[in-house]
């Protein structure tokens, strides 16, 4: 991790303040305590309350601030690093500081790992287009390197992921989407296409976010939704929910949860469009629906910034070998390192 941004903070002498009062903001305290970096409270200037929003510091308007007249510092996750300019637009805003990547769980390979693996990088991106071999090589960078400056690059990202104009979204489609979160994704699709939807199939193993999910979805009998995990084989494994929106697999986990095999609980969904967003288990989720994707051959969008960046060349082989006739390309579905996705189209 690039401590240099931790030492210029330390260098503050104004009020530390986190943008954001969410998950994220929660891990960029995290990582300011373990520098000895004490921190005032988080600031927002939207009235909308996060999910999983955090509780054991102030939440302060920063528009009130800014009317109080004093100076302070702002740390911001890499989600927010875009909102830079907006910051500054407060007088009362000295200096921007942006740690490009807060989640311990989701620090990419090193340098020595991309040189270990250079041939296998090229030769694997090498059918894909430009833009896709430019967000694999900026995501090795930002990793390496803590600059976030190359992911403000237009072309890198599609502001939602079913705006992307290759996976051409009608309206009877069978959606299944794995990580879905408090339905977030859900309503997304929904709108992209306008409610004119076959099916909806939601998973989610977290049971606080799965809460949210069936309160979102409840009046919609299209909607199905299980509170369960998926993977290569069925069995239980334990989640770390610490975090509700970045829950994930781990070994020190708080809450067992059954595993599934996509293929077992749904090959007989003839489903038209797949997301997964799962935390280092995407190849894994992939790996147990094989039979479903080679008989209904549904565009995936799958999430493989969220991990420890040493499988997103491992997904793109996996998809490619199946020659089921896909086209490949990657794709961020928001300006930063988490948010990389991997998408096979017709």
């Amino acid at each position: 991790m690039n401590n240099n941004v931790y030492e210029q903070i330390s260098g503050s002498s104004l009020n530390i303040y986190i943008w954001g009062a969410g998950s994220m903001a929660r891990e960029v305290y995290y990582r300011l305590q373990e520098h000895g970096i004490c921190v005032k409270g988080f600031v927002v200037n939207v009235k909308v309350k996060p999910a999983d929003e955090v509780t054991f510091l102030p939440i302060e308007d920063i528009e009130e601030i800014e009317k109080s007249g004093v100076d302070i510092d702002i740390v911001c996750g890499h989600g927010h690093f875009e909102k830079i300019s907006d910051m500054y637009a407060y007088e009362c805003v000295r200096k921007v500081y942006v740690i490009p990547n807060p989640y311990v769980q989701y620090q990419g390979p090193g340098e020595s790992w991309v040189n270990e693996h250079k041939d296998e990088i090229l030769s694997t991106l090498d059918g894909l287009d430009e833009i896709s071999r430019e967000c694999v090589d900026s995501y090795y960078e930002v990793q390496n390197t803590g600059d976030v400056s190359c992911l403000l690059n237009r072309n890198l990202y599609v502001e939602d992921i079913f705006n992307y104009d290759k996976l051409e979204i009608g309206y009877d489609e069978v959606y299944v989407d794995i990580g879905a979160y408090t339905g977030d994704t859900v309503q997304m699709f929904k709108k992209h296409c306008n409610s004119r939807y076959a099916k909806i199939i939601a998973i989610e193993p977290n049971k606080r976010a799965y809460r949210s999910l069936c309160e979102d979805t409840a009046c919609d009998d299209r909607i199905v939704t299980y509170n369960c995990a998926f993977g290569k084989i069925n069995g239980k494994t334990l989640i770390d929910t610490t975090a509700m929106q970045s829950s994930h697999v781990s070994e020190s986990g708080d809450t067992e949860v059954e595993v599934y095999r996509y293929d077992d609980l749904l090959l007989d969904e003839s489903v038209t469009i797949m997301k997964i967003f799962v935390p280092f288990m995407a190849l894994d989720i992939l790996q147990g629906a094989r039979k479903s994707i080679e008989r209904y051959k549904p565009r995936l969008i799958v999430n493989v910034g969220a991990d420890d960046g040493t499988h997103i060349l491992d997904v793109i082989k996996w998809m490619e070998q199946l020659h089921a006739g896909y086209t490949i390309s990657v794709r961020y579905d928001f300006p930063m390192p988490t948010r990389l996705c991997v998408f096979a189209t017709k």
